[in-house]
């Protein structure tokens, strides 16, 4: 299992009730967010992914992002949730403005779904910023044609390959 896996789990779940959700994103004047997402209503969430135990331990060098979790910093978003696959953390082990998602594989379905295993509390009450979310939009929109692109250099670069003689494909790949 794999942070995308997570983020793809995520989104299934919880993206019929977001206006925005965004893997990988920092939202100013925040951290990184595995997955930020933006409620119908306005408001800020945050996703963060931990695939191990030691992963989750090594989090705590995050002081200062901690600290303002705790305190309900009006740039931070309204809930926060750690999401694992099942089993991984105890409820016990969690700071108290956190709550835990589990991702949950059940033998014979295709897509792992969610669990929601302790809310996490709400934190304050301001709603994002305008100017945030037509950011977020903005990145999606250039990540959208970068992945284009992308996949369009790929597609071109096999068809040359089939295009090409033995010889000329060895010398290409040769350094």
């Amino acid at each position: 299992m794999t942070e995308r896996d997570i983020q793809l789990a995520l989104f299934r779940e919880l993206g019929r009730r977001a206006q925005i959700a965004m893997p990988n994103y920092t939202p100013w004047p925040w951290y990184e967010c595995d997955v930020c997402l933006v409620t119908t209503a306005g408001y800020m969430r945050e996703y963060e992914i931990k695939l191990t135990v030691s992963d989750f331990r090594a989090d705590v060098n995050k002081e200062h992002k901690h600290q303002r979790l705790a305190e309900g910093h009006k740039g931070g978003p309204v809930q926060f949730w750690y999401v694992t696959p099942a089993g991984l953390l105890a409820r016990e082990t969690l700071p108290p403005w956190a709550g835990l998602i589990e991702l949950i594989i059940r033998p014979y379905y295709s897509k792992p779904t969610i669990a929601r295993i302790k809310n996490g509390p709400r934190l304050h009450q301001t709603r994002v910023s305008l100017a945030i979310i037509a950011h977020m939009k903005s990145v999606c929109y250039w990540r959208y044609w970068k992945a284009i692109e992308t996949n369009q250099r790929i597609i071109n670069d096999r068809k040359q390959m089939v295009l090409a003689t033995p010889a000329e494909i060895a010398e290409r790949t040769t350094p």
